[in-house]
């Protein structure tokens, strides 16, 4: 079956929007995935060590450069740039600290201040694993050995870099949990208003898994796109 140009789905999501039958959005992702699932078949996750994100992490508070280099990375943990350009620059573009080039994002600022810190890992968890991860245990040893165990078969792993991979997931999985625990005490429960909604109010829950940042990404832009296209339709209705 030939594949829809991105400007065709676009406008597919418009029409049946505006038709009330609503988008086929487990199909939407899968399109927009296809080429990044065929190029990669086993998605690679971060090996940082705690030693080496706290590193990095106090230098952030320090300063956060406009550009990471191999030699700021080497200088900051002591390392060859060689380690740091096969190592841990993969892994400050995975997590989202750095793009492509080097330059860093707001997420590098975001991990500088204590009081963004956990907002910050919050995000790379969300952008980097899948939900099926995000929803496993991680309160016992035997918990953890299990993640230890997703990780050798997902992204088929040895047992040493399953290990950093589980070890660096749990570092961030910890912060986040500590920071919904302080808010869940300080937050008071709201109340329910759903019940003021008129009668064509739309309740949408969608759960969706990407095997990239790449591929949210460009989910994210079609909907952008696909939202403008509806709003002008709407005005032209009116």
């Amino acid at each position: 079956m030939a594949k829809k140009q991105k400007g065709d789905l676009i406008s597919d999501i418009a029409e049946s929007l505006i038709s009330g039958k609503g988008p086929d959005i487990q199909n939407l992702i899968e399109s927009v995935t296809d080429n990044l699932s065929q190029t990669k078949k086993n998605p690679t996750y971060p090996t940082l060590t705690a030693s080496n994100w706290s590193e990095i992490r106090d230098r952030f508070k320090k300063n956060v450069p406009a550009t990471i280099t191999k030699k700021w990375i080497a200088d900051v943990l002591d390392i060859t740039t060689a380690n740091a350009e096969k190592s841990i620059f993969p892994d400050l573009q995975l997590t989202g600290i750095i793009n492509a080039s080097g330059k860093t994002t707001d997420r590098a600022k975001a991990l500088s201040s204590d009081t963004s810190y956990a907002r910050a890992c919050a995000k790379i968890l969300t952008s980097v694993y899948p939900e099926s991860l995000l929803e496993m245990d991680t309160s016992t040893k035997t918990a953890q050995n299990k993640i230890v165990a997703w990780f050798k078969k997902n992204a088929e792993a040895s047992d040493s870099t399953a290990k950093r991979m589980s070890n660096f997931y749990l570092l961030l999985h910890d912060a986040t949990a500590e920071d919904e625990e302080s808010s869940t005490k300080k937050t008071p429960d709201k109340k329910d208003s759903s019940s003021k909604s008129g009668s064509n109010s739309w309740i949408i829950n969608v759960r969706m898994e990407f095997p990239s940042l790449n591929a949210a990404k460009q989910f994210d832009e079609i909907l952008t796109k696909t939202a403008e296209q509806v709003h002008a339709k709407i005005e032209n209705l009116k």
